[in-house]
């Protein structure tokens, strides 16, 4: 009998050239990182999903490393772009209650050395052309990731938290008190109250105004609490104190108040509060507070 035909072998399938997507866009392989400025970026993520309008968006993930040699926000380092098919996207955000764990990190300052989370939303055509995200400044060659916007890579699979700093020794040596031409200002005292969005750290200060005018301590000082090297954010006490709103009252000159502030806290880890003299520009901090939590 005739002998029948070798099977030919099934063609393999055609193999998608490193880098380029379904569509033929060339892609960035993630992550992608580099120095802009005083920092150090990494671009670890993208998806899609829908804004406050219930329009189409992309949220963007990237982490900032403070290179510098004091505390500094991502946001305060570079400028953030996003470009579909040549023309700029505008920036959105999702509906109240789907806002990303990293959402309002670009603006906390961190530590030198230390890395923060952060994200940056807009609006977009999920049906469009090239996709890019740049993070630049006026000197560096800036940072640029290319997406496929039908294929974005998601969202990093990792949930994000500060590295602990359980001993903080920044501030460690500070006096809890000091006194300039523009103000005398002394840390009091500090407790842990419960808070709307969580436990809450009251901070009690007595300032004097040294100027010739009449202003609040809001505006005589800069006020700011650490934890994990990152700073926090203004905290909602359930029962305000009277010195809460004395933060906002004018002092006038030579009258000495007390009043207080307020943070949200983030983890368990100790608390660096610092304060520093406004119209003191250039100034770092002046006075600083350690606060260990029970």
């Amino acid at each position: 009998p005739a002998e029948e035909p070798a099977e030919e072998p099934a063609e393999e399938p055609a193999e998608e050239p490193a880098g380029e997507s379904a569509s033929g866009i060339e892609v960035t392989q993630l992550p992608i990182e580099g120095d802009v400025d005083e920092g150090h970026y990494k671009i670890i993520g993208a998806e899609a999903f829908k804004d406050s309008d219930d329009k189409d968006a992309v949220r963007f993930y990237y982490e900032f490393t403070n290179n510098s040699d004091s505390p500094m926000s991502a946001w305060w380092n570079c400028t953030l772009d996003a470009e579909q098919e040549g023309y700029e996207l505008v920036t959105t955000y999702p509906h109240y209650d789907e806002y990303a764990p990293e959402d309002g990190n670009d603006s906390l300052n961190v530590y030198p050395g230390v890395t923060i989370r952060c994200i940056e939303e807009y609006s977009f055509k999920p049906t469009g052309g090239e996709l890019t995200f740049t993070i630049s400044d006026y000197g560096d060659d800036p940072l640029t990731a290319v997406f496929d916007p039908a294929n974005l890579p998601g969202a990093p699979e990792d949930t994000w938290e500060p590295e602990p700093i359980t001993d903080p020794q920044t501030y460690a040596d500070y006096p809890t008190s000091f006194s300039s031409e523009n103000l005398d200002l002394e840390i009091t005292d500090v407790e842990v109250v419960d808070g709307y969005d969580g436990d809450v750290l009251r901070v009690y200060f007595t300032i004097t105004n040294n100027t010739d005018e009449a202003d609040d301590p809001f505006m005589l000082t800069t006020l700011r609490a650490y934890q994990d090297g990152i700073s926090l954010n203004y905290g909602s006490p359930r029962n305000r104190a009277d010195s809460d709103d004395m933060v906002y009252e004018d002092i006038e000159p030579g009258q000495s108040v007390d009043f207080s502030y307020c943070w949200t806290l983030r983890t368990a880890s100790p608390v660096e509060v610092t304060v520093s003299d406004y119209y003191n520009y250039g100034s770092d901090v002046d006075a600083a507070a350690i606060v260990t939590l029970e």
